[in-house]
């Protein structure tokens, strides 16, 4: 796997850029980077972190809502947020915190379908650069996605590149960030149709754009029922 790279980022990602590099350059990542999908980039792992913390709760739920399609609800206004440590004397990891967490009724529902999956990026911290410790023991970076269990962040790549519900999603993002809107049910015919268009060129983004912009979805106008 490889990526593209400048002086700043290569620092943040521990990696050194090609002799003679300016700006972005071709980086091959080595084995044990933990890195090989977009979900292991900064940006994405920054994005779905706070400023000074991780957050699995948040990077499961961009799996669940971005790369599956599915949908999360927004929490209660009345649950506690508070998850710092106890009185134990000992500095308990996110990990720990979040599933006491999620003992409490109103938190596990969803909280259940996000932290299994956003847990396994803690080998990633709020900016996205690669730890092994936390809170002065090893990253725990188990995860578990519908009862496919992984470690780290791109073994669950590995495990989205083989499903075909993100393939689906994809399209459907894609449908919506061109037309600027929500698909409607009538529209089910068009995103099957894509379903199959980008299965058949092997899944290159670049052919769905093309198939996308050709697509009677994005060359007409519904009349919105009328």
């Amino acid at each position: 796997a490889s990526t593209f790279l400048d002086a700043r980022l290569a620092g943040l990602y521990g990696l050194t850029l090609p002799p003679g590099a300016e700006g972005f350059a071709r980086v091959e990542l080595p084995p044990n980077s933990g890195r090989g999908s977009l979900l292991t980039t900064a940006a994405i792992l920054a994005v779905t972190a706070h400023p000074n913390a991780t957050s699995p709760t948040a990077r499961g739920r961009y799996v669940r809502e971005r790369l599956l399609c599915e949908r999360v609800p927004d929490p209660p206004m009345n649950v506690p947020l508070n998850l710092e440590a106890g009185d134990s004397g000992v500095m308990p990891t996110l990990r720990d915190r979040l599933e006491r967490h999620r003992r409490d009724p109103a938190c596990a529902g969803c909280h259940s379908r996000t932290d299994p999956v956003g847990l396994g990026f803690e080998d990633f911290d709020a900016v996205g650069r690669r730890r092994t410790m936390e809170a002065g023991r090893p990253v725990d970076a188990r995860g578990d996605l519908d009862g496919v269990a992984f470690v780290g962040a791109r073994a669950l790549g590995e495990i989205l590149a083989r499903d075909p519900r993100v393939a689906a999603c994809v399209v459907r993002q894609v449908y919506r960030f061109a037309t600027a809107r929500l698909e409607t049910d009538s529209e089910a015919r068009v995103l099957a149709d894509l379903e199959e268009r980008f299965a058949a060129r092997n899944y290159r983004f670049l052919e769905l754009l093309v198939e996308l912009v050709a697509s009677e979805g994005f060359r007409t106008v519904a009349d919105g029922g009328r």
